[in-house]
């Protein structure tokens, strides 16, 4: 493993950047999943840090919610803003 790479970390960001984007359009998971083509269970997984994602997902659930992949795994603070104008909400 690289030295000073925290996985659980970016799972965190991952995951809660995932729960955000779902939340904003008030969409289950089976929603979020069957719009992205990927199973519910992969995005409990993420969204509860339990699986590791594939670049292959990150970008489903991007295109899904109208986001480039990256979004999804920049920290929550600096990706709100992007999740809210692609979700049609303003900040604030």
């Amino acid at each position: 493993m690289t030295k000073g790479f925290d996985k659980m970390k970016g799972r965190k960001m991952l995951a809660m950047n995932v729960k955000a984007a779902r939340a904003l359009r008030d969409w289950s998971q089976e929603m979020l999943a069957e719009k992205a083509g990927i199973s519910r269970g992969s995005v409990a997984g993420l969204e509860s840090c339990q699986n590791s994602a594939l670049a292959d997902s990150v970008g489903a659930i991007g295109h899904a919610v109208g986001v480039p992949q990256h979004v999804l795994l920049m920290p929550p603070k600096d990706a709100l803003p992007l999740l809210l104008a692609a979700a049609g909400l303003e900040n604030g």
